[in-house]
């Protein structure tokens, strides 16, 4: 019997968590790949990969159909817009909706430990919210709660150097 192997597609493939999951995809999964990015250009070379490779901008909603069209599983890669109150719960919220109009069977979502309401996280309210939404979609998922990553500690490394603590 010959089934047919499931669609995956990795959101913000262009980032460091994106291009890990893609290159974990390539070395693990051999059905099909479609990465997505704002920038499609800078991931040309996965072509050569037999990726697929789809502008989705998720404060474009408009690029979010074909973006995710024919795709069954959805590996949701929590945007970094943090500088605007709300714009991140927009684009996973733009995003989400297209996975149900889309006919997407499972997100995965990596969102944040404890972001329930009330924790100190200033971040936490922009997963909880998504969580719920994804929740609510009627879709099947995972949620993954990573912590920090750990790149994102070298950003102190300076300061420690310096100060010893």
């Amino acid at each position: 019997m010959n089934a047919t192997k499931e669609t995956i597609l990795v959101t913000g493939a262009g980032g460091n968590l994106g291009r890990l999951a893609i290159q974990w995809l390539l070395e693990n999964y051999d059905g099909p790949i479609i990465a997505a990015t704002r920038t499609p250009e800078k991931l040309s070379g996965l072509a050569d990969h037999g990726v697929s490779v789809r502008h989705a901008d998720f404060d474009q909603p408009e690029t979010l159909a074909d973006a995710f069209a024919g795709v069954q599983r959805l590996l949701l890669v929590s945007t970094d817009a943090l500088e605007v109150l709300g714009q991140r719960i927009t684009q996973h919220s733009n995003a989400i909706q297209a996975a149900v109009n889309a006919g997407v069977k499972h997100i995965v979502y990596t969102s944040f430990f404890n972001p329930e309401p009330g924790t100190a996280n200033l971040t936490a309210g922009d997963h909880y919210s998504t969580e719920e939404a994804i929740k609510n979609s009627g879709l099947s998922y995972t949620i993954l709660r990573s912590n920090l990553y750990a790149e994102n500690l070298l950003q102190s490394l300076t300061h420690t150097v310096a100060t010893g603590q």
